[in-house]
């Protein structure tokens, strides 16, 4: 089972550029058990795309993976 809580919205930079995302915590659960956290997504409705996912680790570590740059879509047909 997977569950997803937005948890709210906030900004992001990639870069110089500033994305309005809504930051959704997913949980899942194998089996019977209680779902469990398993990490923060960062998803922009507008690109319609997860620019980051945030992990946590025992120790209260954490570690954001995020894209570095967007490039916009060349003209096509």
């Amino acid at each position: 089972m997977v569950e997803i809580l937005v948890k709210g919205s906030e900004d992001l930079y990639i870069g110089p550029c500033k994305y309005s995302v809504l930051k959704m915590e997913r949980r899942e659960s194998h089996g019977a058990g209680p779902p469990r956290f398993a990490y923060t997504e960062y998803y922009s409705p507008i690109l319609k795309l997860s620019l980051a996912k945030e992990y946590r680790y025992p120790g209260g570590r954490t570690q954001i993976i995020k894209y570095d740059r967007i490039y916009s879509k060349p003209p096509g047909p």
